[in-house]
């Protein structure tokens, strides 16, 4: 009975197990640090922005030519898709030329699958935008790169968020994810704004394939052991 009772929870460790491949992604949806008690912009009180940096936002690095900043509120018709902030990974000039990026490097299971999910949105005046997912081996984005979505158009469609994915499967224990700025077309105040990112696995057929077989064989043992107690307390003269 014991055996038979604590089926479920030797079911439950082996699915934990499969999900501890879960990538652990820092500050995904861009509240840190904390921009919400900043003076409003000059020009517009419904908004507030502080301009970043290297490493100013917390679990991520920022490199490019131009003025990234996080925000809160609504700007330029786009409010934060989760949360309280977002990422104007856009800047001076960017609309037309771009530049910005953006990376974290996290802990990863080699041969395990992952997907990035995002959203991404365009600010401004109604002209399309482009950026590039990459996944990169190792630490930070001079490693050998494992996957890339290459240039992916973010349309306008009047500010609204659209979620964007990039599968990968990662080669070593750790692994980066970049979000690059390719800039657009026709207008510098169109830019790219980013938010709600975050990293799962994708647990392999085999995975579950284990998890199978690792319950039909507790079962069968208990089942065998349950047909042997039966048949004891039947004859139990003839027990061995």
């Amino acid at each position: 009975m014991k055996l038979i009772a604590s089926l479920p929870l030797r079911l439950a460790s082996l699915l934990v197990a499969v999900s501890s491949a879960h990538a652990g992604l820092v500050n995904g949806s861009f509240e840190s640090p904390d921009v919400t008690g900043d003076a409003p912009d000059i020009n517009n009180n419904n908004y507030v922005y502080r301009f970043v940096s290297g490493t100013d936002v917390t679990g991520w690095t920022l490199q490019g030519t131009g003025t990234p900043s996080l925000y809160t509120g609504e700007v330029y018709g786009v409010t934060p898709h989760s949360g309280n902030q977002a990422l104007y990974l856009g800047g001076v000039n960017a609309g037309l030329n771009g530049g910005n990026s953006i990376f974290q490097t996290f802990a990863t299971i080699p041969s395990t699958v992952y997907t990035v999910s995002y959203n991404a949105a365009v600010m401004g005046a109604p002209y399309n935008q482009f950026m590039e997912t990459t996944a990169y081996d190792g630490t930070g984005i001079g490693g050998t790169t494992i996957a890339t979505s290459g240039s992916i158009e973010i349309q306008e469609l009047s500010h609204q968020w659209q979620e964007k994915t990039l599968s990968f499967t990662a080669s070593s224990a750790l692994s980066t994810i970049e979000f690059k700025n390719l800039g657009g077309f026709g207008y510098t105040d169109s830019a790219l704004t980013l938010d709600s990112v975050s990293i799962s696995a994708v647990p392999e057929p085999s995975a579950y394939a284990g998890l199978f077989a690792g319950g039909l064989g507790a079962f069968g043992f208990y089942r065998r052991t349950q047909a042997r107690r039966s048949k004891a307390l039947a004859h139990p003269s003839t027990a061995a």
